[in-house]
């Protein structure tokens, strides 16, 4: 079977789907707290490699992956999809990462990239101090 290539790349938080455009959109997340983030790649084949990286550090290490196949339509005439995915429950946002882009990039060996970006937009934690009345 030949190469294919992936069709459709989407980065998700907790919040929020990617949908591939020019301009990257926000994905907001709180400094040093624990998030859910995802890289899913739809079609390729073989499987495509699945690499992150924010801004140019590349976090590809900290996220899990896997690949999933699926058949449609009736026997005969059976579609097959591919599903690959880099996803991580504990991904820990930085409040230095602000504004950087956060790139998955999927590739099916010999062919061209598929490449999905979004911003992260950090917010720091916010800090409660209480006071005491000393009389």
């Amino acid at each position: 079977m030949r190469a294919v290539p992936v069709h459709r790349v989407v980065i998700t938080d907790d919040n929020f789907v990617s949908d591939h455009s020019a301009t990257p959109v926000s994905i907001h997340l709180v400094d040093s707290r624990p998030s859910t983030l995802r890289c899913v790649a739809f079609g390729g084949y073989p499987p495509p490699n699945l690499e992150l990286f924010v801004g140019r550090r590349d976090v590809t290490a900290n996220f899990q992956f896997s690949s999933n196949v699926s058949l449609s339509g009736r026997r005969g005439l059976r579609q097959i999809t591919y599903r690959s995915e880099r996803w991580t429950y504990s991904f820990l946002p930085d409040a230095r990462d602000d504004q950087a882009r956060l790139k998955c990039i999927a590739t099916v060996v010999g062919l061209k990239l598929y490449v999905e970006t979004v911003l992260l937009s950090i917010d720091c934690k916010s800090l409660h101090l209480s006071t005491r009345n000393r009389a």
